[in-house]
């Protein structure tokens, strides 16, 4: 039968991906139709239920819920932050917990 894929059939042949997430899906690995179906994700996070600011431990996901209410460019390493890196910081609102907390988002100038 025309068009039919096995598990071993590589993703080229699979017409439904576009060309971008077929070299997404080749750099992560996968080469087959196998591989794609058996890719399970590396931790399930449940975003139905959301921690508290004050319950934050290093190191771990968490995800939080707040009100953004200041957006800014943030920087080091040069004057004005233009040297070494930038990112962004956003101050988050919780009315539930300490009230205020600020928490660095990285932009696409981030590094790790």
């Amino acid at each position: 039968m025309a068009g039919e894929l096995l598990l071993t059939s590589p993703l080229e042949e699979c017409a439904f991906i576009r060309p971008r997430e077929l070299a997404a899906m080749q750099a992560a690995g996968m080469a087959s139709v196998r591989d794609l179906l058996f890719m399970l994700p590396r931790r399930y996070e449940d975003r139905r239920m959301f921690d508290r600011y004050d319950s934050l431990s290093s190191g771990a996901p968490v995800c939080l819920r707040g009100r953004v209410v200041d957006v800014g460019w943030k920087g080091w390493g040069g004057k004005g932050g233009k040297g070494r890196g930038r990112y962004v910081e956003a101050m988050l609102v919780d009315e539930q917990s300490l009230g205020q907390a600020r928490f660095p988002a990285c932009g696409s100038a981030c590094r790790a």
